[in-house]
């Protein structure tokens, strides 16, 4: 799966003091939501990008939750505490094992 959009590792840096302490997050946070509410975390990898702020067009890959069953998600990708608008996501049998 590849979510594409602007800003998928957040609008900013975050923080940094000195040389003490870095809080970069320079990954997205990918949720799933099913039609019952439950809500599923997937793990994302492999970003066209590890910059921030706005790039034109980045993609991330996320791997789907082993609990995720076929049917139909709400995906919301966030970074830095900022989440997208959310996209209407059809999961088949066939993405799971994909898997």
């Amino acid at each position: 799966m590849w979510p594409t959009g602007q800003q998928l590792n957040g609008p900013s840096d975050a923080s940094a003091y000195g040389d003490d302490s870095q809080s970069n997050e320079n990954f997205p946070i990918v949720r799933l939501q099913d039609s019952s509410g439950l809500v599923f975390y997937c793990r994302s990898r492999d970003s066209t990008s590890t910059n921030v702020g706005s790039i034109p067009h980045e993609s991330v890959k996320f791997t789907l939750n082993p609990a995720v069953t076929p049917g139909v998600y709400q995906l919301i990708v966030s970074a830095g505490g900022i989440s997208s608008s959310t996209v209407v996501l059809r999961i088949t049998e066939e993405d799971l094992n994909h898997h």
